[in-house]
């Protein structure tokens, strides 16, 4: 795992990105930057293109400047030029995603603004014992008319 994450790493480097130019273009860019899972193979042209096919045009131009493992397991396959193409279009893909994540421009699963809580109060911590929950239980008997736990002797060890 750790070779492949170099060697891709290095098809980004012998390209001519940096950390800060993938960040500058990723926040900057005001169109698709990445297009949906079902259309990533899809060949756009003119206006359609994303950032996503600039980039992998663009990486395909250096492909001779590649790691040796990369070109190497590429012309294995049974048509080199297309499994290069595989290859690029999901290391643009990963790369993509990790930049979008980290400027805020990509959010997975269900209706992510909604789902995280409004101050880091609402956060409850299962793995907690009763009896460091007194926080939670005054708030929670300060909100509703639900009857008190019982008093957890799990610390105590003269009523243990």
């Amino acid at each position: 795992a750790r070779e492949e994450a170099a060697d891709c790493m290095m098809c980004l480097v012998v390209t001519g990105w940096s950390d800060e130019m993938l960040k500058q273009m990723v926040s900057g860019y005001k169109k698709t930057i990445l297009p949906e899972q079902a259309a990533l193979e899809e060949k756009r042209r003119g206006s359609a293109r994303t950032l996503y096919d600039q980039m992998v045009d663009r990486m395909l131009k250096h492909q001779a400047e590649f790691p040796w493992t990369v070109t190497q397991a590429a012309e294995k396959e049974d048509d080199p030029k297309e499994a290069m193409l595989k290859r690029v279009r999901n290391i643009v893909e990963r790369m993509l995603k990790f930049y979008m994540r980290g400027c805020g421009k990509l959010q997975e699963g269900r209706d992510a603004p909604s789902a995280q809580p409004a101050a880091p109060g609402d956060y409850q911590f299962n793995y907690l014992p009763d009896g460091l929950r007194e926080d939670e239980e005054s708030a929670a008997s300060a909100n509703s008319a639900a009857p008190r736990r019982t008093e957890n002797n799990f610390f105590n060890m003269e009523a243990a």
